[in-house]
């Protein structure tokens, strides 16, 4: 079969500057990432402790988000690594069982640093590597997301795997890099221990809240989350465009389009030849742009079927 990934990206202008890295492992499929509008400023009187790390979370997740996440126990905001110039925030890890989305802030404490970040020379990055090492063949596809503020850069990384038997508790090198000199340090098989700055430990053990629907059409079935969705069934999005429509209690509806999602995994339905092979199996994952209220949710319609609360 053929392992081919079709990717598709967007840029926002604006304030902050958001870009996409995309990375891939063997599988069938295309991942796309938008960029999602949002300024987050940096308080007036100074840098460092001072980032609102509050409204970073909100650049990924919608207006609000830290709020609603702290209200579950779900937002971080602690210091897990700093040097001399930098300092590297854990905001939040949310995890379905099969998608991990990670939130982290590198942030400037000193002059020098802020300008180093403020120029591009100076970069973060998650060992994607230690994530193949830990998962291998289960991980389906990664992707980075960058925000970068005044003196600081705040991140998303999401990795998108197979639902395993025993959620993983394991931990990823984050590290510095120029990015003149290093290139892609994620694709290397070793990294400098001079550019260590920290580690970050998380698990693939489901932490939040999720609603079943089912289609009697298809007989498939979609496990929505406040932050994403994911099944193990090959639910092929046919266009970048294409519209997944939520149907509220009140009858309401909203349309969730390309740019809606930071990040989506799925199947390239003509590449897929046998359903039940493991080597083409990937079923559909996905991470919103903002949290959204699943028990007011009622169905869910994609690609013209429906899936109903179950």
């Amino acid at each position: 079969h053929s392992s081919v990934m079709r990717k598709a990206g967007f840029e926002m202008k604006g304030t902050n500057e958001k870009k996409t890295r995309r990375h891939s492992k063997r599988f069938v499929g295309f991942m796309i990432a938008a960029a999602v509008a949002a300024s987050v400023p940096v308080a007036a009187i100074g840098y460092g402790i001072y980032v609102d790390h509050k409204q970073n979370v909100d650049s990924y997740l919608g207006a609000g988000a830290a709020d609603d996440l702290e209200n579950k126990g779900l937002f971080d905001g602690t210091n897990i690594a700093e040097n001399e110039h930098f300092r590297i925030t854990k905001e939040t890890i949310l995890s379905t069982g099969n998608t991990t989305s990670m939130i982290v802030t590198i942030e400037g404490v000193d002059d020098e640093g802020r300008e180093l970040l403020d120029s591009g020379d100076k970069c973060l990055s998650l060992s994607f590597g230690d994530i193949i090492r830990h998962l291998g063949n289960n991980v389906k596809g990664m992707s980075s997301s960058v925000d970068k503020g005044s003196g600081y850069i705040t991140y998303m990384y999401n990795i998108h795997f197979s639902t395993l038997m025993e959620p993983v508790e394991t931990e990823a090198r984050l590290f510095i890099y120029d990015s003149e000199q290093l290139g892609k340090p994620e694709s290397e098989e070793g990294i400098n221990a001079d550019y260590v700055i920290g580690r970050i430990k998380f698990t693939t053990e489901k932490n939040t809240d999720s609603e079943t629907f089912f289609c009697e059409q298809n007989g498939r079935s979609i496990e929505l989350y406040q932050f994403a969705m994911t099944s193990e069934d090959n639910i092929a999005i046919e266009k970048a465009d294409s519209q997944i429509e939520l149907i509220y209690s009140d009858g309401s509806t909203e349309a969730l389009i390309s740019n809606s999602f930071n990040s989506l995994v799925q199947p390239a339905a003509d590449e897929v030849s046998n359903l039940a092979d493991g080597e083409t199996q990937l079923g559909t994952q996905a991470v919103f742009n903002r949290l959204i209220d699943i028990t007011d949710v009622m169905s869910v319609v994609i690609n013209g079927d429906e899936y109903t609360k179950q």
